[in-house]
């Protein structure tokens, strides 16, 4: 699936003081094309730098339309969070602010979220993605039985 961010930059007024503005409608269009793919059974990766407020929603679409369900997370401590986010400002891609980096902290829970069988995932992939290549750390198949 595209990036919200690649959407953003064929949306008209897309600049980086515009970028909140275009947002929610990149958001949109993703949204639908990626509900779209799913059903007519086309498998899809879904990727997100940022927030995963949509990933129930995103799960439950699949589930309904008979897919397996892998999640792969690629974990960085926050000081490379920082570092990258620096350097994408500085190419002009995206500029991210300090705080909302602080703010996600909510991320390191995703795994933890995720490995109940309630929630439909068949495994997760979990890799330290601080170095130049990510590299594998756990490996978890979820069991589909409800204790």
């Amino acid at each position: 699936m595209p990036d919200a961010d690649d959407i953003k930059s064929i949306l008209p007024y897309y600049n980086e003081k515009g970028a909140p503005y275009v947002h929610k409608a990149s958001y949109i269009i993703n949204s639908q094309n990626l509900n779209e793919a799913l059903k007519r059974g086309i498998n899809c990766v879904l990727q997100t730098a940022t927030t995963f407020d949509n990933l129930d929603d995103v799960i439950r679409t699949a589930k309904n339309n008979d897919y397996k369900i892998k999640l792969i997370h690629l974990n960085v401590n926050e000081k490379t969070a920082i570092e990258r986010c620096n350097k994408r400002a500085s190419a002009r891609v995206r500029s991210f602010s300090l705080k909302s980096i602080l703010e996600r902290k909510y991320l390191d829970k995703i795994v933890s979220t995720y490995s109940r069988p309630e929630k439909g995932i068949s495994e997760i992939l979990v890799f330290d993605n601080n170095g130049r290549s990510p590299i594998l750390v756990e490996h978890i198949e979820i069991s589909k039985t409800l204790s």
